[in-house]
């Protein structure tokens, strides 16, 4: 009968405690069974073999690093490991959000500025989170465009300004138009007598549009309540400033406003000017429709607000 140590082995499964078993087991048993176990000299069991074999593996790659710590690694595509803010998806507004982009600002936009291996956003500063090239309030301009509030569709540099209202309406970061100043002649020489009109006239060089105007006057009169006072634009308009107002009061010095909100109450409203042409020749006439009492125009100014 062939020994076949390993067959015991593969009979008992390899296991540690049977085959222990086997190992001591009555030597009768292998003239009348199918396996003889023999023992060995002192050192152990007859037979012998030998195997080797090479394996190992770390279930993962270890040439894709994620050092910037972003959660994504280089295998799965971040074209900067060491950039936390720049890897595929950050710009999450992108219209190709998938690409590898740099958002430093965290508004969702990738740098317009990036090169490289980093594709380039729509951002036009990625240092600065208001501004984006995105159009918060609907007015066709975005921050990034040169909206100074994208809250607010009236303000945009399309928007046309309105000098004076409060707001910047077009963005250029001044509540519009300059100041044009100009006064008149007055004095000797601009006596007011009885029925009888004076003018003096201001020249204004540049004012394409008026957007508010006051006008100061200082006459000296012994009887206002005679007197008409008009003011004459060089886009053809008018204001009649005085209209014989005041009785027997003596003088009048002070300034009218838009809105009547001067020292002075103006017939009619000086905002009439207001939309119209301011360069050229302004001309203010007084005039004296009644007899017995006289004065003179002193001076008189106005002050333009123009674009």
């Amino acid at each position: 009968m062939e020994r076949a140590w390993w067959l015991a082995l593969a009979l008992t499964g390899c296991g540690f405690d049977d085959f222990d078993k086997l190992l001591t087991y009555d030597t009768g048993m292998a003239e009348e069974g199918t396996v003889e176990v023999v023992p060995t000299s002192d050192t152990g069991i007859v037979g012998g073999g030998s195997g080797g074999g090479s394996g190992g593996g770390s279930g993962f790659d270890d040439s894709c690093t994620d050092d910037d710590g972003d959660g994504i690694d280089t295998c799965s595509g971040d074209c900067d490991d060491a950039d936390s803010d720049t890897y595929p998806g950050a710009a999450e507004n992108e219209s190709n959000s998938v690409l590898c982009m740099r958002d430093r600002d965290d508004d969702g936009y990738g740098d317009a500025a990036a090169g490289g291996d980093i594709s380039p956003g729509t951002d036009c500063d990625d240092s600065d989170a208001d501004l984006s090239p995105a159009d918060g309030d609907g007015d066709g301009v975005s921050t990034c465009g040169g909206d100074c509030d994208d809250r607010d569709p009236t303000r945009s540099p399309d928007e046309q300004e309105i000098p004076g209202d409060g707001s910047d309406s077009d963005c250029d970061g001044d509540d519009g138009g300059f100041e044009v100043e100009a006064s008149g002649a007055g004095g000797p020489g601009y006596d007011i007598e009885d029925n009888a009109t004076i003018r003096s006239q201001a020249m204004v060089s540049t004012c394409a549009t008026v957007w508010d105007i006051s006008v100061g006057v200082d006459i000296t009169h012994t009887y206002v309540g005679d007197l008409y006072i008009t003011l004459y634009s060089p886009a053809g308009r008018s204001v009649l400033l005085h209209d014989r107002d005041g009785g027997t009061q003596e003088d009048l010095s002070g300034v009218y406003e838009v809105g009547n909100v001067g020292s002075l109450t103006s017939a009619e409203d000086l905002a009439a000017l207001i939309g119209a042409g301011g360069t050229g020749t302004w001309t203010l006439e007084v005039s004296d429709a009644v007899s017995f009492d006289d004065g003179q125009l002193n001076s008189w100014f106005l002050v333009l607000t123009c674009t």
